[in-house]
C-alpha cells in the first residue's frame, strides 16, 4: 500500500508539469548547467532533428501555413532544465506576433525566469511550474 501511495504521488508529480525536464539539470547543479553562459547549446538538439519534428507534429495537431511560421520551441525550455529532445518537451509554437502564445512573448519569460533561477531568487523547480501553468494553454492549442 505504500508503494502505490508512492506511485500515485510520483504521478501526480510528472502530470503537474507539461513537457519533459532534462534529469541532468537539478537545483544543486545550476552553476554548471543551465546558469553557465553557453551551456544549452552543448545540449541543443540538431535542426534537422527539430524541422523534422515540427513537421510531424504540425501534421498531427492541423496546424496551418507553412513550417517557417512556427519555431520548434522546447515547452519547458532548455535554460530551465527543460529536455533537450524529447517529443513531450517539443511544439510548433507560433512566430506571428498577432499570437498571443508567439515564441517572441515566450522568450521574455524564458530569460525573465532563468535571471531570477541563477540569482537564487527563485527555485528551478518553481520557475519550471510557472513555465508550465503559464503555457500550457498555448500548447493545448487554447492561448
Amino acid at each position: 500500500m505504500i508503494v502505490v501511495a508512492l506511485v500515485a504521488i510520483d504521478m501526480i508529480v510528472q502530470v503537474r508539469i507539461a513537457g519533459a525536464l532534462n534529469p541532468n539539470v537539478t537545483q544543486a547543479n545550476i552553476a554548471q548547467t543551465i546558469c553557465r553562459p553557453g551551456w544549452t547549446a552543448t545540449v541543443r538538439p540538431s535542426t534537422s532533428y527539430t524541422d523534422r519534428l515540427k513537421r510531424k507534429q504540425m501534421l498531427a495537431r492541423g496546424l496551418p501555413g507553412p513550417a517557417s511560421a512556427y519555431e520548434e520551441d522546447h515547452f519547458i525550455p532548455l535554460e530551465l532544465g527543460g529536455h533537450p529532445t524529447s517529443p513531450l518537451n517539443l511544439w510548433p509554437q507560433p512566430w506571428a506576433r498577432t499570437d498571443a502564445c508567439n515564441a517572441h512573448n515566450k522568450d521574455i519569460d524564458e530569460h525573465a525566469y532563468r535571471r531570477a533561477v541563477c540569482r537564487g531568487l527563485m527555485k528551478l523547480a518553481v520557475a519550471q511550474q510557472r513555465m508550465s501553468d503559464k503555457w500550457k494553454k498555448c500548447k493545448a492549442g487554447n492561448g
